[in-house]
């Protein structure tokens, strides 16, 4: 048998498939996006062979990996990836090599689309959710008038609780559709209860080889959005209803030879249409295993391995390991570093030596969801799971002085017990904070926040935890002064920790990994020695779709590169796929589809391709250019178009146009043919806006890079002038603002600065700032002190 694994290094734990089908005999090929070299050994033992892509969503290099592995050994059996990312993928690569032990694309519709699993729960006799498809807010209010609030908004195709929001009233709801990404969404009814899985392997003829149990929080939202501790466990055993729900919905969506992970609501109060208080309500089927380290707390549970049941479903279509009789639970207890606790870890080793099965820190992208750090025990009751959860997770009481206030309820003195996290991990602001009427007023500004905390519902229902002074404070005059004055006073620096460059990260090693790697095949394809011989545009179109620009259009990390990190090589280079970069990302932010947000992502790739025809001498004179330079290098917008129209891109379409034009402007003072506002192309204008801001953010022969402050001054001057267009470049400063929240900054004082704060609603936008000494400034009320220029990680750490 000839098994193709998708992705057996990630998640960490799943080269145990492949581990258990190899000792089955089966031969196991992998095909990831991880190079050889750095996969772990184990992984590397459980197959035969890998085969490397540069990226699983590149369709081409998996057909070809699977191809290759075809040729090389013959009919292909299975492909499989258990993994809910990779579900249409395997399928579609079912389909093309013929391989029939899987879903279809078709069937794989019906199991990835929220909306499409709603009849097959009424066929089982089911209860769940009722929903409706909101293209629009009209749609979305019609649904709340029906059923009312709260209501739940998710992605129709999405795992976990990634974009699902909690929508308390209508303000929350307007508020959604005015952020909300293009990404189909649904809207429920709002399900009072706790969440249980029905966890299966399932054989050809759709019977269970294996059933459990897992007992999950009430609100993963709630986890995310609060940075709570999570706790769950895998039970003993299956309640009757359970286990008969679980079996209903494998005969309805008629499910062969699966890991299946089914999610199921118990209701914890009596709700009307969806049953009385404990009726199960089904809430998501998911075709794979459960995530996390799920899969192993099982083994510990029921004392077996899930793994290799697994395989000798795949190779045997039944279960050889015998059931035993020591069931257990196993729990999860998971904490975070900016928690307080009251046992140390030596202690939770000491008290549980005997029942703790794991205990590790937890993989990065695990860690917004799941803690920092895991525990994970065998124990015999459920008061045992309760106690363990308790004793693992018990924090400081602090004598009654760390309680929950709502934002209204904050007052002076207070101080902040957990950082405010924004949702990419930055700490926007430290644990340790006290409160001012300053600190106050920003943090009841529902700008800041909503930034802060984009899925926590509406801001009157906003909790922070606070710790109350053991002693009232006292505002000097000094103090009140200050404060009166909108200038910033100098933090108690005990009691107010600074933000600390150490922890955060502008550029990580991946993104300039991935940028040199990009910026080098620019090379190749844009080089002035071959221009005369036209440009490999099929070699550029890959390299659009080939998933490394996307990777790029990460806003925070795009705004440090175009700004931070040194530019070897082709100025001319660098400039083109800085603005490509930035293209990228207002084609996103303009929610423009995929086709047409990489036409436009090419243009900015392409945009002064005609400068490859100019001299250098010319392009890098240190002094003023002389007119008929001037002339010269005006003509590169046509030069241009000339080039990529003899490569067969149409004179008249959107990329050539916007090439041609982004050195027009509204008022007519452009060039190369002085065209107005509505004669220019829409790539015309956003191309120009992008072109202004990356050329001011560089050391050139003639200029010295700005801030991004500055650059916003200029662009509002150009808006005022008539220049540039209005909207779009005023998108493009709010997103950018959003980017530069959680940067560092150097001050005209000297100080170095962190970003906790930009009001969009400010013209030009100002931020917010705390230095490393504590020291707040407000650059909306004081022009005293300035930012000087974005600082590189190195230059954030040092001295």
């Amino acid at each position: 048998m000839n098994f193709i694994f998708i992705s057996p290094h990630n998640p960490t734990n799943y080269w145990l498939f492949c581990d258990r089908l190899t000792k089955n005999g089966v031969t196991v090929l992998g095909i990831g996006d991880c190079p050889y070299e750095d996969l772990d050994n184990q992984v590397k033992r459980a197959l035969l062979e890998y085969y490397y892509v540069d990226s699983m969503d590149d369709y081409d290099q998996m057909f070809r990996a699977v191809a290759f592995f075809s040729f090389k050994y013959g009919k292909i059996d299975w492909i499989e990836s258990n993994n809910e990312k990779y579900l249409e993928l395997d399928a579609r690569l079912r389909t093309d090599f013929n391989v029939t032990t899987g879903f279809t694309p078709s069937e794989v519709k019906q199991i990835r689309h929220k909306s499409a699993m709603k009849p097959f729960y009424l066929r089982a006799h089911i209860p769940s959710a009722r929903f409706a498809h909101i293209p629009s807010l009209k749609e979305a209010k019609q649904f709340t008038r029906q059923y009312g609030y709260p209501v739940i908004i998710k992605p129709d195709v999405g795992t976990g609780a990634k974009d699902t929001f909690r929508i308390d009233d209508a303000k929350d709801l307007e508020w959604f559709f005015w952020e909300k990404s293009s990404t189909d969404y649904i809207i429920e009814e709002f399900v009072y209860g706790n969440i249980y899985s029905y966890d299966a392997i399932i054989n050809s003829k759709g019977e269970p080889l294996f059933e459990s149990m897992a007992a999950w929080p009430p609100s993963i939202l709630d986890i995310v959005a609060n940075q709570s501790d999570l706790s769950y466990y895998v039970a003993a055993t299956i309640p009757n209803d359970l286990r008969a729900a679980g079996r209903a919905l494998v005969r309805v969506f008629n499910i062969r030879s699966r890991f299946i992970h089914l999610e199921f609501f118990r209701l914890t109060e009596d709700q009307g249409f969806l049953g009385k208080e404990g009726s199960l309500v089904g809430m998501e089927v998911n075709m794979r295993p459960a995530g996390g380290y799920t899969i192993d707390m099982m083994n510990y549970a029921h004392s077996t391995d899930i793994y290799q049941i697994w395989a000798d479903m795949i190779t045997k279509d039944s279960r050889i390991m015998l059931q035993r009789a020591d069931d257990n639970f196993c729990v999860f207890a998971g904490r975070r570093k900016h928690h307080e606790y009251v046992h140390p870890h030596a202690e939770i080793l000491e008290k549980y030596k005997t029942e703790l099965v794991m205990n590790q820190e937890l993989p990065v992208p695990w860690q917004p969801q799941m803690g920092n750090y895991m525990y994970s025990a065998r124990l015999k009751t459920q008061d045992d799971v309760t106690e363990f959860i308790r004793f693992v997770q018990e924090q400081y009481e602090d004598n009654g002085r760390k309680k929950q206030v709502y934002l209204k309820e904050l007052e002076a003195g207070m101080i902040l017990a957990q950082p405010i996290v924004l949702q990419d991990g930055k700490v926007l602001m430290e644990a340790g904070t006290r409160m001012t009427e300053f600190v106050i007023r920003l943090l009841q500004d529902p700008n800041y926040m909503e930034k802060a905390m984009p899925n926590s519902g509406s801001l009157d229902k906003m909790m922070l935890t606070v710790e109350i002074p053991e002693h009232p404070v006292t505002l000097s005059v000094e103090d009140l002064s200050h404060i009166n004055n909108n200038q910033p006073a100098e933090a108690d620096e005990e009691k107010a920790p600074p933000p600390n460059p150490k922890q955060d990260q502008l550029l990580d090693s991946d993104y300039v990994e991935t940028y040199n790697e990009v910026f080098a095949e620019l090379e190749k394809l844009l080089n002035p020695n071959t221009i005369h011989k036209g440009i490999d545009l099929g070699a550029l179109r890959n390299l659009i779709a080939g998933g490394k620009l996307d990777k790029l259009c990460d806003g925070f990390k795009a705004v440090s590169q175009i700004h931070n990190m040194d530019r070897e090589g082709s100025y001319l280079l660098h400039h083109s796929l800085h603005v490509g970069i930035l293209a990228g990302l207002m084609g996103t932010w303009l929610r423009w589809p995929k086709e047409h947000r990489e036409r436009l992502l090419l243009a900015g790739l392409l945009h002064d391709v005609g400068k490859l025809k100019i001299s250098e001498e010319i392009l890098n004179k240190p002094g003023k250019l002389s007119n008929s330079e001037m002339n010269i290098v005006r003509r590169h917008s046509a030069l241009g178009a000339e080039i990529l129209a003899k490569c067969g891109i149409s004179p008249e379409g959107d990329i050539i146009v916007g090439i041609l034009q982004h050195h027009e402007r509204c008022d007519g003072s452009g060039y190369p043919s002085g065209l107005k506002r509505n004669m220019i192309s829409p790539f015309g204008q956003i191309l120009a806006i992008l072109d202004i801001y990356d050329a001011m953010a560089a050391n050139r022969a003639y200029a010295h890079k700005v801030s991004p402050f500055d650059i916003f001054d200029r662009l509002i001057t150009d808006i005022k002038a008539d220049r540039i267009d209005e909207g779009y470049c005023m998108l493009f400063v709010r997103q950018l603002c959003q980017a530069l929240t959680g940067s560092w900054v150097r001050l005209t004082s000297h100080e170095k600065a962190k970003i906790i704060y930009i009001d969009p609603n400010h013209t030009p936008p100002l931020p917010i700032v705390q230095t490393t000494k504590g020291k707040f400034y407000d650059f909306s009320t004081t022009d005293a002190v300035k930012i000087e220029e974005l600082l590189t990680m190195k230059e954030a750490t040092e001295g």
